[in-house]
């Protein structure tokens, strides 16, 4: 999902929290080529790469107008991209995208959604060879 019109863009993009850091989208990109590379050549990669920061910035802005005020996990007034871990990110970005109206955003939220489940099993994999507990 490279384009979205940008009607649609200043539509979906609330303000309801500060932009995320380019440092927390660096490291998204990081995540994304980890799972990418762990991919075996025969099974179906879970995403080339991330949408843009413009609109990676309206998922989370759709995450905090249409998901958080029926399931408020996080504190919103608080919300920093850059104090959390990468994975929390991703989830919230994940979420948002499927409130997107613009098009093509369903299949983006589906390798959005598989790219976050593959980094997680990443995490717990790593975490529990370490022995450390999450």
């Amino acid at each position: 999902m490279e384009y979205a019109p940008i009607d649609i863009l200043e539509a979906e993009d609330f303000a309801h929290v500060p932009c995320l850091s380019t440092e927390c989208y660096a490291s998204l990109q990081r995540i994304t080529a980890n799972v990418n590379e762990a991919s075996r050549p025969s099974s179906q990669s879970s995403s080339r790469g991330l949408p843009p920061l413009k609109l990676i910035n309206c998922f989370i802005q759709l995450y905090f107008e249409h998901f958080q005020p029926f399931f408020p996990l996080l504190h919103q007034p608080s919300f920093d991209s850059s104090t959390l871990a990468p994975e929390l990110v991703l989830a919230v970005v994940t979420i948002g995208c499927r409130y997107s109206k613009a098009s093509g955003s369903d299949v983006c939220a589906l390798a959005l959604s598989e790219l976050l489940k593959r980094s997680l099993m990443s995490l717990v994999c790593i975490h529990s060879i370490q022995g450390n507990s999450l």
